[in-house]
């Protein structure tokens, strides 16, 4: 062979390795995006609706929460209890973390207030009456969620408060539908 032809595939092969490394470089990229700072659900139930509809796309931000950093409406996504299957399910926080909730009349309470809690996204003035209980203390380390459907929604009062340890993060964006599309 020629130098002439040596350089070039020399060149050649520094060329590929360079594309390589910038394509693992960029998978490497996206698989830590996507598994440790963002993630995607697909709604799969209705006990978030109107809010959330079955098959709508969400974006959601991988978050360890502690009592400081969680807050009361946030729409976050948890690991189920066994009882449910250990499904990865969607509600949204009602009880912080050493709150006391009291379920009376259709109606939520938060630490013996005489004003219910404000529900706006709440698809029902009503809680169901097999749901009325009072006095449910959450743990220091846990939440109380429910869906904003919640004649039909399957949450923390059929299956307790939640740990935080069991949330994976908060939803914080719809990406589909496109006429839907939007923070949230």
């Amino acid at each position: 062979m020629h130098k002439l032809e040596q350089q070039g595939l020399t060149k050649l092969g520094k060329e590929i390795l360079i594309y390589l490394l910038i394509f693992y470089f960029a998978h490497f990229c996206l698989s830590y995006l996507t598994t440790k700072v963002f993630f995607l659900c697909k709604v799969q139930q209705t006990s978030m609706e109107t809010t959330l509809l079955p098959n709508q796309i969400l974006l959601g931000k991988c978050q360890h929460f502690t009592k400081a950093t969680i807050q009361r409406g946030a729409i976050v996504v948890f690991s189920g209890p066994p009882s449910e299957g250990n499904f990865l399910l969607i509600k949204r926080v009602i009880g912080l973390p050493g709150e006391q909730v009291t379920l009376k009349n259709g109606q939520v309470y938060i630490n013996n207030s005489p004003t219910p809690l404000e529900e706006k996204y709440r698809i029902s003035d009503t809680l169901t009456k097999k749901f009325n209980f009072e006095d449910i203390k959450v743990p220091l380390d846990s939440v109380f969620l429910m869906g904003d459907n919640s004649p039909v929604s399957v949450d923390s009062r059929t299956f307790g408060p939640i740990k935080l340890t069991s949330i994976l993060g908060k939803i914080f964006f719809r990406l589909y539908p496109f006429e839907k599309i939007g923070k949230l």
